[in-house]
C-alpha cells in the first residue's frame, strides 16, 4: 500500500467513526477530537501538501476546511435520510 492509499483509509476510517457516532446522537461537542484528527488526515493527502506547495499554506488550510465540511455535510446528510 502505498502513502496515498494509506492517507486515504485513514481518512475513510475516521469519517466512518465520526458517521458512527452522530447515528449514535454523540453531541457535536464530543466529536471535535475526531474532526481534529480527520483535519490532520486531510491535510496529509498528496492532493492538499501539492497545494501547499504550489499556492501557499493558507489555500491548503482553506482546502482541508473545505474537504472536512463537505464530509460533515455527508455523515449529517446521512443521519437525516435515515430520520426521514
Amino acid at each position: 500500500m502505498d502513502y496515498r492509499e494509506e492517507i486515504e483509509k485513514k481518512i475513510v476510517n475516521k469519517f466512518v467513526d465520526i458517521v458512527e457516532k452522530i447515528e449514535k446522537g454523540v453531541p457535536k461537542k464530543e466529536l471535535e477530537k475526531d474532526i481534529e484528527q480527520l483535519k490532520f488526515y486531510i491535510s496529509k493527502h498528496p492532493v492538499i501538501q501539492w497545494l501547499e506547495i504550489r499556492r501557499g499554506k493558507e489555500a491548503a488550510e482553506k482546502e482541508v476546511e473545505r474537504w472536512t465540511e463537505e464530509l460533515l455535510k455527508a455523515a449529517s446528510y446521512r443521519k437525516l435520510s435515515e430520520v426521514l
